[in-house]
């Protein structure tokens, strides 16, 4: 197995527990987010590899950590037509589906410790107003726009990347 389909076969494992989490009415706030976060990244990482090997390589050929990826996906995957064919898509249809659900994945990628700043997020506590929060005591709001409106679709649409991945790679 290379690492384009080990991150997009973790991503869907991930995928799989946020789904079973989302059912569960016990569940955290935190913990539903930070699993779709996870596969998220993971989907993006494993379409941006295989779309670039060299992505986010250094000088010296060292891959730089980063927790940047879904954001990344619309200007890159654009003009791939490896994408949409392995997507079985039109590239009309990714670029409308990346444009319609920018918003939804900027949010989900925010949901990291490092993207935060301090800020809300799913795994650490932060402080606000002299006052420190869990993530297990704190509604997160994203997981309305998740249940309705595009929020669906471009979970989905995550998975659908995840699972097109190795064959962008194989093109």
């Amino acid at each position: 197995m290379n690492e384009v389909e080990a991150l997009a076969r973790q991503a869907i494992s991930d995928l799989d527990f946020y789904e079973k989490l989302e059912k569960d009415p016990g569940a955290l706030d935190c913990q539903i987010v930070h699993f779709l976060q996870m596969a998220g990244e993971k989907a993006a990482k494993a379409v941006l590899y295989a779309l670039n090997p060299h992505f986010r390589m250094d000088e010296a050929g060292n891959r730089k950590l980063s927790h940047v990826a879904l954001s990344m996906l619309m200007p890159a995957l654009s003009r791939r037509e490896s994408l949409h064919q392995s997507l079985g898509l039109p590239a009309a249809t990714v670029r409308a589906k990346l444009k319609a659900y920018r918003r939804l994945y900027a949010a989900i990628e925010e949901l990291h410790p490092e993207m935060t700043q301090g800020r809300v997020n799913s795994e650490y506590p932060w402080e606000r107003g002299g006052d420190w929060i869990a993530p297990c005591n704190h509604p997160f709001g994203i997981l309305a726009d998740l249940r309705a409106g595009d929020g669906p679709e471009a979970v989905y649409f995550i998975r659908q990347l995840a699972r097109c991945a190795p064959s962008i790679a194989r093109r």
